[in-house]
């Protein structure tokens, strides 16, 4: 590993041959580079800076940038397209939304997609903007599983509800909280510290949450990414996931929106100090959070 913007440049194995580099963006994204290391293929998910991609690629051996999944067209994620497909002329862009920048193909809901042997069911969730697309990438016989989740899902977290609604975005956490347990789920930002934060708030005697932040805190401080999470941590910590209707996830979406977190200005980091609406309550049953991680 080695230190890329605000985090260190991570690979993970999921089996011998599906491998996911995590490669940090901007401020606070990552871009994903999804490898199928038999079929030497590769693709890459949100690839905001091109050049970054290129230098990760320039140190690998014979392995061919064949498509880009993007999950929404947001700048941060699909703004490097261009000048990517300038790099690679030969790339198939795949997205959902016809807003997104340099799109070759328009993909639809459980529409499959190739990575050498490696699968790729596209999973539509529109909430985050209209044409918001996960992918859900299995091996060549449905093992080790990998969720690419955008700006939907985040490590104990959601996207902010711009073009749908609260009971598109109950019914995104449903669709995922069905996939395999042991699915890896890889977001679109490092979130993670405020997130579990704002999740520690609602649900305060929760001793998983705590623990769960102290590790995003060590972690963070050494720069290493918090992703991936899996399917069933997010069951258990995630708010949004243990929602138990889509007017709780309206009301627990808003409360987010208001927790900020302080930060010291002589190093940046973030304090212990939040500022937050805690008048909404913070017992987990009265904000319609279920104790069980389910619907």
């Amino acid at each position: 590993m080695f230190r890329h913007g605000h985090s260190v440049i991570k690979s993970v194995d999921h089996s011998k041959y599906f491998e996911v580099k995590i490669i940090p963006a901007l401020l606070d994204n990552y871009m994903y580079l999804i490898i199928d290391r038999y079929k030497k293929e590769a693709a890459v998910i949100d690839p905001v800076e091109p050049d970054r991609i290129k230098e990760v690629l320039d140190e690998e051996v014979a392995l061919k940038l064949t498509s880009v999944l993007i999950t929404h067209h947001h700048w941060d994620h699909a703004g490097g397209n261009k000048r990517l497909l300038k790099l690679y002329p030969d790339l198939q862009i795949f997205a959902a939304d016809e807003r997104t920048e340099g799109v070759t193909k328009i993909i639809k809901d459980r529409q499959i997609l190739k990575i050498g042997n490696l699968t790729v069911c596209c999973m539509s969730t529109p909430c985050h903007t209209s044409g918001d697309m996960c992918f859900f990438v299995t091996g060549n016989h449905g093992e080790s599983p990998a969720l690419f989740s955008g700006d939907t899902l985040f490590v104990s977290g959601c996207g902010k509800i711009f073009e749908g609604t609260g009971q598109q975005m109950y019914d995104n956490m449903a669709i995922m909280a069905a996939l395999p347990h042991p699915t890896r789920v890889y977001c679109g930002h490092e979130y993670t510290v405020t997130n579990l934060k704002f999740a520690l708030n609602e649900d305060p005697s929760n001793f998983d949450l705590a623990e769960k932040l102290q590790w995003a805190h060590k972690n963070r401080l050494n720069s290493h990414p918090t992703v991936p999470s899996t399917i069933e941590e997010e069951r258990r910590l995630n708010p949004f996931m243990r929602a138990t209707n889509a007017t709780a996830t309206i009301a627990l979406r808003a409360r987010r929106d208001r927790f900020k977190v302080k930060t010291s200005r002589s190093s940046g980091s973030i304090s212990s100090t939040e500022v937050s609406d805690r008048s909404s309550g913070t017992n987990s049953a009265s904000s319609g959070i279920s104790s069980n991680g389910s619907h």
